[in-house]
């Protein structure tokens, strides 16, 4: 992380431009910019990419129903690595396509399906589900993603019946 100095000026426009209690300095240019966050792996942080992506103002932006958590965390993996995504195309749980690049795939799978796209990428996928089979199919794609299973228990918590 480098630092830079700013004037007061500047910093009082970075404090009117956030959003939310959290959102740091860093977080409003980012936003402004549209620069992604690309942060380097450490495996010995006690703090995954996963779980500061949950705490995120990104993540916050997926609202407050598990529906819209379950494709932010989707579209979070996807960021990551979208080559690594693209092996769940046309990804099965029983009968049913849930993640697939084709709306039409999903769609002829079976019967209200309702898919929808994973943030701005090219997939799709069924969102009509119920709560714990979102939760079983995020935990198989962080497992391939290699996330931990503390990682993995905090998305799920994410997709509880709470929400």
């Amino acid at each position: 992380m480098k630092t830079i100095e700013i004037d007061e000026g500047v910093y009082g426009v970075l404090e009117k431009a956030a959003r939310g209690f959290n959102e740091t300095p860093n977080d409003v240019l980012r936003r402004l910019l549209a620069v992604r966050q690309e942060p380097e792996v450490n495996p010995t942080s006690p703090r995954s990419l996963l779980r500061e992506y949950m705490e995120s103002t990104s993540f916050r932006f997926w609202g407050g129903n598990a529906k819209k958590r379950y494709l932010g965390l989707m579209s979070f993996l996807h960021d990551r690595d979208p080559k690594r995504f693209a092996e769940f195309d046309g990804y099965r749980r029983g009968r049913r396509v849930h993640i697939s690049k084709s709306r039409e795939t999903i769609e002829q799978s079976g019967s209200s399906t309702q898919p929808q796209q994973i943030g701005k990428t090219e997939f799709f996928a069924i969102t009509n589900l119920p709560n714990s089979l979102k939760r079983v199919i995020i935990s198989d794609l962080l497992r391939a993603y290699s996330f931990s299973e503390e990682d993995i228990d905090s998305a799920r918590r994410a997709l509880s019946d709470d929400s």
